[in-house]
């Protein structure tokens, strides 16, 4: 049997027969998955250890190193609190978790999660949290706005629309009503900012709110993510 031990965070456990689960784990190099025996029983050791919202050590074998693996032994090694104390948090943290678990073949967000859990923790606003890390990952999927003008004619006057899809800013003369939705000044003023800056930057709430739409959307009707939990944050707002 060959042992392999690694660090990271569940970003996905689904329950089979009665006590057992397949549990995937983000580390910073990529996505593991073992089968989790027992780990549903009340005197399961590793139960604790093999939730969400936390950072674990994970002991598993293998027969070889392609063929699946079982968990032998896990700990944790940090818990994240705000998830346990508030529900938007929880939902956005599991909502980044869905996300990674979906994408891993493509990039590896692991160092970006955990500077978002870290955000959380800082009781930084979990929208603004939330699309901080959906401005990066779609960067990461080759989505990155244009910020010069126009995404269609380079016009960097009379922007009135912002789709992901097109690029980034729509000007008047580019808009067509049938694919685009007219936006207020302020909103694409503030969302220009909020791209432009590398560094954590705050949206005040209405904005968030509908940036976080125009994200979900994005990523459910071009990317074809599964995006439930975005419902769960709505009913949490």
């Amino acid at each position: 049997m060959i042992d392999h031990r690694y660090k990271g965070f569940v970003c996905k456990k689904v329950n089979y027969n009665d006590n057992d689960a397949i549990i995937s784990v983000l580390t910073s190099s990529k996505k593991e998955v073992f089968k989790a025996r027992g780990i549903l029983k009340v005197t399961s050791k590793n139960a604790s250890s093999c939730n969400y919202f936390m950072i674990s050590e994970f002991l598993t074998s293998s027969k070889t190193e392609l063929s699946n693996q079982s968990l032998k032994s896990s700990s944790s090694i940090k818990i994240f609190k705000k998830p346990y104390e508030d529900l938007l948090v929880s939902g956005c943290y599991l909502f980044i978790c869905s996300l990674l678990d979906q994408v891993s073949e493509h990039i590896n967000g692991y160092d970006l999660a955990i500077k978002c859990f870290e955000y959380f923790e800082e009781d930084k606003h979990p929208i603004n949290v939330l699309n901080y890390f959906l401005k990066y990952l779609c960067n990461g999927l080759g989505y990155q706005s244009n910020l010069k003008g126009c995404a269609n004619c380079n016009n960097k006057n009379n922007l009135v629309s912002f789709e992901i899809e097109s690029g980034g800013f729509i000007c008047n003369n580019c808009f067509d009503a049938t694919r685009y939705e007219k936006m207020t000044p302020n909103f694409l003023k503030e969302v220009y900012t909020f791209l432009s800056k590398e560094d954590y930057y705050e949206l005040n709430d209405t904005h968030n709110i509908k940036l976080l739409g125009v994200y979900s959307k994005f990523l459910k009707d071009v990317v074809g993510l599964n995006i439930s939990s975005y419902e769960f944050i709505l009913k949490c707002l």
